[in-house]
């Protein structure tokens, strides 16, 4: 995987974001372990298993990322000009999807730059919110979703430090709820 940062003449195929936590109100502090998970000694299936931590026990959250295996897609249908990102789109532009930010914000791709991006209209129920591609109130429409895998690193309470891909085994990591 790479990082990428800046401008690059063709968009990155796949993507690490150091640090991302990949919703709305997502954050790293004390988790609560919902399902019994295996850690390993580095973000990798094929890494030794240093620990499992039970079901009830807190972890603390400490930091992750997430890697884009495949980047989401996004067709601009009709002229946009973004107050987040200050770009300008046009009709059959192409706009790479990395990481979901939450609250249809983004992590994209586009003439050479990675930013953030509002796109609500990407993740609007299961298959994206076609009702706004009819009714001709958004900017753009999702052709496919990104591949993503989000690694965690939490600490256990016995003090073992441990990657997991399992971030669905753990509870409390929303801040807002």
């Amino acid at each position: 995987f790479i990082t990428c940062v800046g401008i690059a003449a063709e968009r990155p195929t796949k993507y690490v974001d150091e640090g991302a936590c990949p919703f709305e109100c997502c954050t790293y502090r004390e988790w609560t372990v919902k399902k019994p998970t295996t850690l390993l000694t580095t973000p990798d299936e094929q890494s030794k298993p240093i620990g499992v931590v039970r079901t009830g026990e807190k972890v603390d959250g400490l930091t992750g990322f997430v890697a884009t295996i495949e980047p989401g897609l996004i067709e601009v249908l009709r002229p946009h000009a973004s107050k987040v990102s200050n770009r300008t789109y046009n009709p059959k532009d192409l706009v790479w999807v990395y990481t979901n930010l939450g609250e249809g914000f983004f992590r994209v791709w586009f003439q050479g730059q990675m930013y953030e991006e509002e796109a609500f209209f990407f993740v609007h129920g299961l298959g994206g919110w076609d009702q706004c591609v009819e009714e001709k109130t958004c900017w753009g429409q999702r052709k496919r979703p990104p591949k993503a895998v989000w690694w965690v690193k939490v600490k256990s309470k016995s003090g073992v430090v441990g990657w997991s891909n399992k971030p669905e085994h753990f509870g409390n990591k929303d801040a807002c709820g």
